[in-house]
């Protein structure tokens, strides 16, 4: 992760995290939320790439006492644009809305290599390779992926398309 987006995750997470975790606990321990910071790959903000990537922080929230195999969603609670070395972050919300929630499979090794060994796609070299990439990360974060794809339109597009297939 780029080290600017972990301090600024590091230091406004805790606010999110408590605003979700006020509005989530109940009186009963067995019922309570346990919420973790999550953040997209670098998404390019424009098609084809022109080198500037948009990240989406949101949160995940595991919920044992009803449900193992998956965990709640909720919409992004800030974004990341970079652009070159250029960062600015903002804020879209304290308290995002829980959009769903997201059932987690294993990984098989090869999606495991694939998914800690790819670079998000800034420019529009090595396209292909990166495909398969972004294809596993929406597959397996269905929930937030949808939710995004509206303003995304063309990338999620490039992402569904089978380069395989005339």
């Amino acid at each position: 992760m780029n080290p600017a987006i972990q301090r600024i995750l590091d230091t406004e997470w805790p606010a999110t995290k408590q605003h979700l975790s006020a509005s989530t606990e109940t009186l009963d321990v067995t019922h309570h939320v346990f919420w973790d910071v999550r953040l997209t790959p670098g998404l390019p903000t424009a098609w084809p790439p022109n080198g500037a990537l948009i990240y989406y922080a949101y949160a995940a929230g595991r919920h044992p006492a009803l449900l193992i195999d998956g965990e709640r969603i909720t919409a992004p609670w800030a974004t990341f644009n970079l652009v070159g070395n250029y960062l600015t972050f903002r804020r879209l919300g304290d308290n995002p809305q829980t959009i769903g929630t997201q059932g987690v499979r294993p990984l098989s090794p090869d999606e495991i290599t694939l998914a800690t060994q790819q670079e998000p796609v800034a420019a529009p070299t090595h396209l292909d390779h990166a495909r398969p990439y972004y294809r596993l990360w929406s597959n397996t974060n269905g929930i937030i992926a949808q939710h995004l794809r509206p303003g995304l339109p063309e990338f999620f597009q490039w992402i569904d398309t089978d380069p395989t297939r005339s």
